[in-house]
C-alpha cells in the first residue's frame, strides 16, 4: 500500500514539474515584456514569480545626512510596473518584491511579495505589460536609504501558474531597415559619386575613400526608425578635397557591427594603445586609473579588426564619442568575425605635426581628447587610416606616462606630409 502511494506521489510531482516547464512566458527588468492572456471564463488567474538578480548598490549612511558609505553588489528582486488591460479591467500594479522599510503613506497600489496574481474578470482577451522601474525612481520610492546604480545580473520574472486561462506573446512587428541617399563633391562643386546606403539601426556614416581625395567632411550620425524604415537625415552630403595623402590609404569603414562583453561584471575594459600586446594600456589623465567603466558605456560597435584585435567605436555617458583597440576575445560580436573588414596598418604616410595640438581618440572633434599625448610642433607621425580630414597616426610619445608608440587621431591641416 505505502509502494503504491509513493508511485503515486511521484506520479503527481512528474505532472507538476513537466506543467511548470510548459509556461514559457517570461522576462526580466533589463526590458518591458508584452504578454497576450485569454481567459476561459470568469475566475482565471495567472501567477507571475520573481526571480532575484544582483543589483549594484550605493550605500548611505543613515546619519550625517545619508552620506555615502560604499558600494557593494546585493542580491535583489526586480522592481516593476505591471498593467493589466482587457474586459472589465484596466490597472496598473506597482510590484516590487524588495521593497524595504517604511514606505510614503500615500503611495499605493503596490505588491510586495515575491509571487504576483493577476486576475481577469471576463471571458476574453487580456494585455499584460511588465515595465521595469527605473533605478531612480525605485531606489527613492521603495527603498530606505539606498540606492541602485545598475544591475549586474538583470531579475527575472516568469509565469509559474495559469488557471482557466492561457498566456502567450504578443508578436512584435518586424524591424525594418532604411536606406540614406549619399551624395559626393569636390571643393569646386562637381559631382563625384553617389549612392545609396542601407542600414539596420542608428549607426554613424563616414564619408567613403576616393582615389585622389580626401574627405573634409566627418562622420554623420544616421537615426533610424525600426518601425517603419525612415532614416533621419535621409540624404547626406560630403565634401571632398584633392590629396595625395589619402589616395594611398585606407579609409575607416562606415558603420560599424555591434559587440557585447562577455563579462558584464568587469569593472574596466582597458583600451591598448595600439593592436598588441606590445603596446602600453591607455590610463586616465593623472595616470592613475585604467579605463573604461562598462556601466558607463552606451554602447560598443566593432569598425575593422587587426589580427586578433578589434578597433571599437563605444558611447559614453559624458556624450563623447571614443574608440580603441581592444583583444577580441573580451566581446561577442553580432556576426562572424570574418565578416568584419580587417586590415594590417602597415602601410603607411609620414609627416610633420604643423602646430601643436592634443591628438583624440576618435576621428572627430567630439571624440575624447589625451593631453597626456599632446604632440609638439615638428613631432613626426605616420598615418595608417583615413576618416575625412582626419587621419589615424601612430607616433611615438615620449612624456611621463612613457606610452612608447601610440595610434590616435590628428585633423589633416594640421599635418605637413613628407
Amino acid at each position: 500500500m505505502k509502494k503504491k502511494i509513493l508511485v503515486s506521489l511521484l506520479a503527481v510531482i512528474l505532472l507538476a514539474a513537466s506543467a511548470a516547464t510548459a509556461f514559457a512566458v517570461d522576462g526580466s527588468n533589463s526590458s518591458t515584456q508584452v504578454f497576450h492572456v485569454h481567459a476561459d471564463s470568469g475566475n482565471a488567474y495567472i501567477l507571475l514569480r520573481s526571480v532575484k538578480g544582483v543589483a549594484y548598490v550605493e550605500k548611505h549612511s543613515l546619519w550625517g545626512g545619508k552620506s555615502i558609505k560604499g558600494y557593494k553588489e546585493e542580491d535583489a528582486h526586480g522592481f516593476y510596473y505591471v498593467t493589466v488591460t482587457g474586459p472589465g479591467k484596466s490597472e496598473t500594479i506597482h510590484w516590487v518584491p524588495s521593497v524595504t522599510g517604511v514606505i510614503n503613506a500615500l503611495t499605493t497600489g503596490y505588491e510586495s511579495g515575491s509571487t504576483l496574481r493577476l486576475s481577469f474578470p471576463y471571458y476574453g482577451d487580456y494585455t499584460v505589460i511588465v515595465e521595469p522601474m527605473e533605478n531612480e525612481y525605485a531606489s527613492s520610492t521603495y527603498w530606505l536609504v539606498d540606492r541602485i546604480l545598475n544591475w549586474t545580473v538583470p531579475a527575472t520574472w516568469h509565469v509559474t501558474q495559469e488557471s482557466h486561462c492561457q498566456a502567450a506573446y504578443s508578436s512584435p512587428a518586424p524591424a525594418r531597415s532604411g536606406t540614406v541617399n549619399v551624395f559626393c563633391y569636390d571643393e569646386r562643386g562637381n559631382h563625384l559619386t553617389n549612392y545609396q546606403q542601407t542600414v539596420s539601426s542608428g549607426v554613424y556614416l563616414a564619408p567613403p575613400a576616393l582615389d585622389g581625395y580626401r574627405a573634409v567632411s566627418g562622420s554623420v550620425y544616421v537615426q533610424l526608425d525600426a518601425a517603419t524604415g525612415i532614416c533621419d537625415p535621409s540624404t547626406i552630403y560630403f565634401n571632398y578635397a584633392h590629396s595625395e595623402a589619402s589616395a594611398s590609404l585606407p579609409n575607416l569603414p562606415s558603420g560599424g557591427f555591434p559587440v557585447w562583453l562577455k563579462d558584464q561584471s568587469v569593472e574596466r575594459i582597458r583600451p591598448q594603445c595600439g593592436p598588441g600586446y606590445q603596446y602600453a594600456v591607455f590610463a586616465s589623465m593623472n595616470g592613475a586609473e585604467k579605463l573604461y567603466k562598462p556601466r558607463d558605456i552606451t554602447y560598443l560597435s566593432a569598425r575593422f579588426c587587426v589580427g586578433d584585435w578589434v578597433y571599437i567605436e563605444f558611447g559614453y555617458t559624458d556624450n563623447a564619442l571614443r574608440f580603441g583597440f581592444f583583444e577580441k576575445s573580451l566581446f561577442i560580436p553580432s556576426v562572424d568575425w570574418s565578416l568584419i573588414p580587417s586590415f594590417t596598418l602597415l602601410e603607411e604616410k609620414s609627416g610633420r605635426i604643423a602646430s601643436a595640438l592634443t591628438p583624440n581618440n576618435g576621428p572627430t572633434a567630439n571624440s575624447g581628447s589625451f593631453s597626456s599625448c599632446r604632440l609638439e610642433q615638428g613631432t613626426a607621425v605616420h598615418a595608417c587610416m583615413a576618416c575625412g580630414d582626419w587621419y589615424l597616426c601612430r607616433f611615438f610619445n615620449d612624456h611621463t606616462n612613457n606610452y612608447g608608440d601610440v595610434y590616435l587621431w590628428v585633423p589633416g591641416y594640421k599635418i605637413q606630409w613628407d
